[in-house]
């Protein structure tokens, strides 16, 4: 696991490892959820999201942009995969390459992103396949 504190990195973003085994998508599951502050406005996550697949996949998520913090291609890098962009890109859909992860800032504060939705491989037949996952977000503003 990898997680980031106000003094670094704990854990390395190449040795992410699944948080749970692979399951078929499930409309009815919720796979995370997520606590945010929404009334606050200023509430924001970083994520490490890793594929470890021999295929591309392009990371999606509903109802919100993410910036780019951080890539690492991985050993195979495709054509298709992008270096980190710059300070303030945020991305709607971002190609990770087969053994490569990327380091993302998501922010959750919006009343329209409270409630149910998916984060999944924006390749269809990915996404067919179960490549695909329920998060919930809960707003928490005291």
């Amino acid at each position: 696991m990898v997680t980031e504190t106000r003094s670094g990195w704990r854990g390395a973003p190449a040795d992410v490892a699944p948080s749970q085994p692979y399951r078929e998508f499930a409309h009815d599951r919720v796979d995370m959820c997520v606590g945010a502050p929404i009334g606050q406005r200023d509430y924001a996550e970083t994520w490490v999201v890793s594929n470890q697949s021999g295929e591309l996949h392009n990371f999606h998520v509903h109802q919100s942009k993410f910036e780019v913090l951080e890539s690492n291609r991985g050993p195979a890098p495709n054509v298709a995969a992008l270096p980190a962009t710059k300070d303030g890109a945020f991305h709607d859909t971002y190609p990770i390459d087969p053994g490569g992860w990327i380091r993302l800032r998501i922010r959750f504060d919006r009343p329209e992103q409270i409630g149910r939705y998916v984060y999944h491989c924006h390749i269809l037949e990915h996404e067919d396949k179960g490549m695909m996952s329920v998060v919930q977000v809960v707003d928490t503003t005291p």
